[in-house]
Order: structure tokens, then sequence, then C-alpha cells
């Protein structure tokens, strides 16, 4: 008699185990979007899964994921072991807003610190160079000046010489010239960049109490990603 109840009784649970599976269709989620993405379905919040079981019929669903906007439709669902949804999310016009922003920002740091920065180091890096060649153009210069005055040489060879002496003389000047204007800029333009507004774009979760951030780390300069709770 034990035996026959117990035999009875795992016969009902298999069979209320296969009821509730054909209750429930497998649904897999493909949101074309950030990494991560929530779900509500009739108002409920799903598991953070794409992978979920539903209930057939129709249900109102929801979808967000960072920096795109919520999408709000309809799921039908129909009595199956399994179907895909597909959905693609719209960028968020504040973030794309923010993506401008970025790159202004990110020239104007570039013409107030980085370009007079390289500007002069490379009139620094330059300028031995520069100097050391307008120095043996120089002697050049006055040996064939000197050749051309007492022994009556070829005046188109001491030209030639003293074109490449005044060139490296230009290069040689120009060169300091980086450096002073380099480090004259970078100076000048310090307080410039220091008050520039950094770009932020903020968006909070519809579902949660997060809020999701994107700004500037303030030594590196580099896009930095937060999420943050809110009470």
């Amino acid at each position: 008699m034990k035996r026959t109840s117990l035999v009875f009784l795992l016969f009902c649970l298999l069979f209320s185990a296969a009821s509730l599976a054909q209750d429930s269709t497998k649904v897999r989620f493909y949101v074309k979007g950030s990494a991560d993405f929530w779900i509500k379905l009739d108002g409920e919040l799903l598991p953070l899964s794409n992978v979920q079981m539903i209930t057939p019929g129709t249900h109102d669903i929801e979808i967000w994921s960072p920096m795109y906007v919520k999408h709000t439709g309809k799921l039908t669902v129909p009595a199956e072991d399994s179907i895909s949804y597909y959905q693609e999310l719209k960028k968020d016009k504040a973030y794309i807003a923010y993506l401008f922003d970025m790159d202004s920002y990110r020239r104007k740091v570039f013409l107030g610190r980085t370009a007079p920065l390289v500007t002069a180091l490379a009139g620094a890096v330059a300028s031995p160079i520069f100097y050391f060649g307008r120095k043996s153009w120089h002697e050049k210069t006055v040996k064939e000046d000197f050749k051309f005055e007492y022994f009556s040489s070829n005046a188109s060879g001491a030209d030639n010489v003293r074109t490449r002496y005044q060139t490296a003389n230009a290069l040689f000047f120009t060169s300091l010239g980086m450096v002073a204007g380099g480090l004259a800029s970078y100076g000048l333009l310090q307080r410039w960049v220091k008050n520039l507004e950094k770009p932020i774009y903020r968006q909070s979760n519809p579902f949660t109490v997060e809020t999701f951030e994107i700004g500037y780390h303030p030594v590196t300069g580099t896009p930095q990603v937060g999420l943050s709770l809110n009470f």
C-alpha cells in the first residue's frame, strides 16, 4: 500500500512539472544596446538574464539599456517550447549630444595643453641639432668668403654656402621660437583649460534606483563610467 501511494505521489509530481513546463515558454531575448539591459514584463522586473520562462499570451514589455531610450511595446508568446525575441534600442539623444561635447572638450584640451607642450618639446629637441648645423655652415661660409676675397674663387660656391648658412640660422631660431612660444602658450592657456566644463552624461535607470553616469577622470582626463544608488 505504501509503495502504491509513493508511486502515485511521484506520478502526480511529474504530471504537475510537465503541466507547468507546458504553461511556460522559454524566450531568448536578443537586445541590441549596451552590454546590460533590464526587462519589465507586465510591470514586473525580470531577472538579469537573456533567457526567461514566460507564460503564453500577450504581455506588456519594457526594455532599457544604459545610453539608450526605454522601449515600450507588446510581446506575444505562443504556446511553444522556445522562441527568440529581438529588439533594437534607440540611442539616447542626450548621449549623442554628450559625444559631441566630449569631442569638443578633447580638442580644446589638446589645443590648450598638449599642443603647446609638444611644440616646446619639438623645439627643444631640434634646437641643438640646428645649432651645430648652423655652426658648421658658419665656418664654411667664413672659408668661402675668404677664398672669394683673396683667391678670387667661384662666387656661386660662396653664395650657395651662404644660403645654406642662412637656412640653418632660420631653422635654429625657429626652434628657439617654438620652445619659447610653446611654453608661453602653455602658461597662458592653463587657466582657460582648468575652467573648461567637463562633459558628463547622466541617465537614471527607469526600473531601479540606480543612476548611470559617464564623466571624465580628474587626473587622467579619460572617460570613466559610474553607477550610483539614489534613495
